[in-house]
């Protein structure tokens, strides 16, 4: 493998000019990925990074983000939560989830092991557009919002439109994810499970968040994210207000109302080429499992911690 040449900038401003001057150089934050790709086919040989279907390569920099201590904040505001691109999964974690949304909280302790989690970074896992990294479920159900910082502009999408497809992000060429805002909101009940294996070909990862606000046996407000590498990350608002206002326990007539839109709401998951199609049942299956086993047992169900 060539040399290697690593960038420390230390500053925001200084990180985004040595970035906008160095095409193709990769951010190395926690560097999960990035040491992967170098173990299995070195820098400049087929890093697979794309942004907006621009293949990020080929020019042997990292630029390291240890020394920017603006993308390392986490600030708690009155209406929201906000985390730099490079805080670790494991400083998120360890605030708790009395600050950090419950869902969020348990997306991201399922990820790795504590070891990973010490080192892999919020902003990194995103970047990498895997559509079954379980905090992206969470972040959809919790409709945050991230910072997308260039040279000459700054702007804040949606964590829902940030991911154009497995693999690919909105990410122009030398832009830069920087802060993760996630609102605050009124939640009395936040599950959040994960099912399935990474990478499995027949066993898939499979991701559920659900935000609910219950008061009186009465459903108020809920949100239903889902997520999985085949069929991507899929919220579905007709579901959610169809379920708004409902009186629980639902009653027979709701309760199979329910079931049959949410069939309808997963069979577009299973509309794809027939090299996924089973992988597709097993996800689909798996979510309507999970989404009919916390609607079964809403009225029973404790905040997740």
């Amino acid at each position: 493998m060539s040399e290697v040449n690593v960038y420390k900038p230390e500053n925001l401003r200084e990180l985004i000019s040595v970035y906008n001057s160095q095409p193709g150089s990769i951010l190395f934050a926690g560097g999960t990925r990035v040491m992967l790709d170098v173990n299995t086919s070195g820098l400049g040989k087929g890093y697979s990074g794309k942004s907006k279907g621009v293949l990020q390569n080929a020019s042997n920099v990292l630029i390291s983000l240890e020394k920017v201590d603006e993308l390392k904040r986490i600030i708690r505001r009155e209406r929201y939560l906000e985390i730099g691109s490079a805080v670790t999964l494991q400083q998120i974690a360890g605030i708790g989830s009395r600050v950090v949304p419950a869902v969020l909280h348990r997306a991201i302790s399922g990820v790795g092991y504590k070891s990973v989690r010490s080192t892999a970074t919020l902003g990194g896992g995103l970047c990498t557009a895997s559509l079954d990294y379980p905090p992206l479920t969470a972040l959809v159900s919790l409709e945050a919002r991230i910072e997308i910082r260039g040279k000459a502009r700054s702007r804040w999408v949606p964590v829902e439109d940030f991911i154009v497809e497995e693999g690919v992000t909105q990410l122009a060429v030398n832009e830069i994810l920087t802060r993760i805002r996630i609102p605050y909101g009124n939640w009395n009940v936040q599950y959040f499970r994960s099912t399935g294996v990474k990478g499995s070909p027949s066993f898939p990862l499979v991701n559920v968040s659900i935000l609910a606000r219950l008061s009186k046996n009465t459903l108020e407000d809920i949100r239903i994210a889902v997520g999985g590498e085949s069929i991507g990350i899929i919220r579905n608002r007709k579901l959610e207000m169809f379920l708004v206002g409902m009186r629980l326990p639902l009653s027979l007539n709701d309760h199979n109302d329910f079931y049959r839109r949410l069939g309808d709401f997963l069979a577009l998951a299973e509309e794809r080429d027939t090299e996924t199609q089973l992988k597709n049942r097993y996800v689909t299956s798996t979510m309507r499992k999970m989404l009919m086993n916390f609607i079964d047992n809403l009225i029973l169900m404790e905040i997740v911690g």
